[in-house]
């Protein structure tokens, strides 16, 4: 029976997180029968690997799978959360499911509601070259507002399609709309059809009143019967080696500076936060600040394609990309071969870009020369 929330399905069997003490005595049962190895070191060895192997393993469930999908972070007996690769107690037995949900960010609609709270954020423009985030929500999360929630775009719909989610939106353009069908990867959730599931607030005007929750959304999973994600896209470890200084990263929107942002590294939490091109943290309508681990701006060919100013984005292929983490940046290049794929990144010199445990924010523009990093002490800025 399914939680709402976090929503966990019973396995044929179940399985528990191991200590271990457990991996210690399935180690010893393995050199027991060996016969070929023998010593305290050997089963300290054969302890470590059986506790590795389960972490790194999967648990079957309904058809879903959880993975520890963590390289190397160094912190060896963690375990770590799919969408964020934070440390967790314990692994669901299936992956938690993903809401996707479009969030504008035109003037009228500050302050946002809830980005805080997602694991994922793709941040693109739209029409006016006005910057339209999908935000992405585990189903374990507790976000108590959302939005305000927007219309689809083409775009979106392939950004939202790795991770199988509910893709919450209100109306879309006519491309995005009559093209939801053929993303089968994602199960429609449109406000006009939706509505008990979204509340438009009195006290905001129109358009720009319409929001969700994550308990919403988790009634929602169940309701629509929304399937099992089977693997998180999401790879996360050490960063690459080398990199240059980044005490804050630019991305320029427009060719004003209204939704220019900043990203300033903050070493204490080794997280950068987001900042308006006045260089003031950006506000949440609780009050809340936004915080990423990771921000990657990727590159993408754009095109305007009607008299609403409406874009057409690349989503696949190859393009150039500014990585950026830990207070370090590489130049490197985005992959991506199908909309059910995420992006590979990779640095200039070969080396793969994966996640620093947290929240992750990726920036798509036109020209990667619309970003740039600021670098600490006596340092250059790097393009």
């Amino acid at each position: 029976m399914a939680k709402r929330g976090f929503s966990v399905q019973k396995s044929p069997k179940k399985q528990t997180c191991p200590t271990i003490r457990d991996a210690v005595r399935v180690a010893r049962r393995a050199s027991s029968r060996s016969k070929l190895m023998s010593g305290g070191l050997v089963v300290v060895v054969l302890a470590l690997g059986a506790f590795g192997w389960w972490r790194s393993g999967t648990q079957q469930g309904r058809g879903a799978q959880v993975t520890d999908a963590v390289e190397s972070i160094g912190d060896i007996g963690c375990l770590h959360h799919p969408y964020t690769g934070v440390c967790v107690a314990k692994l669901p037995e299936v992956l938690p499911r993903v809401a996707a949900v479009m969030v504008e960010n035109s003037a009228d609609a500050w302050p946002l509601s809830g980005v805080n709270g997602a694991f994922l954020v793709v941040e693109a423009p739209a029409e006016g070259d006005i910057p339209r985030f999908v935000t992405f929500f585990s189903e374990d999360a507790q976000v108590k507002e959302i939005g305000p929630v927007r219309s689809a775009r083409l775009y979106y719909l392939s950004y939202a399609s790795p991770f199988h989610a509910l893709y919450a939106h209100v109306g879309g353009s006519p491309e995005a709309l009559d093209n939801l069908k053929n993303f089968t990867a994602l199960t429609d959730f449109d406000q006009f059809f939706r509505g008990s599931y979204f509340v438009r607030d009195a006290r905001r005007s129109a358009p720009h009143n319409v929001y969700t929750s994550s308990k919403d959304l988790a009634a929602a999973f169940g309701a629509y019967s929304v399937p099992l994600p089977t693997v998180s896209p999401l790879v996360f470890g050490s960063a690459p080696i080398r990199g240059t200084s980044a005490s804050a990263l630019n991305v320029d929107w427009t060719a004003g500076s209204t939704y220019d942002v900043i990203w300033r590294y903050v070493p204490a939490d080794n997280k950068y936060e987001r900042l308006n091109a006045a260089g003031q943290s950006v506000i949440l309508r609780d009050g809340a600040t936004i915080v990423a681990s990771n921000v990657i701006v990727i590159e993408s060919q754009m095109s305007v394609v009607d008299e609403k100013l409406r874009k057409k984005i690349q989503v696949l292929g190859t393009g150039k990309a500014l990585l950026v983490r830990d207070g370090k940046s590489w130049s490197g290049t985005w992959s991506r071969a199908a909309d059910t794929d995420f992006w590979q990144f990779k640095t200039n010199d070969g080396q793969t870009f994966n996640l620093a445990p947290g929240s992750t924010w990726v920036e798509v523009v036109s020209d990667i020369g619309h970003a740039s990093v600021t670098a600490s002490s006596a340092e250059e800025t790097q393009p």
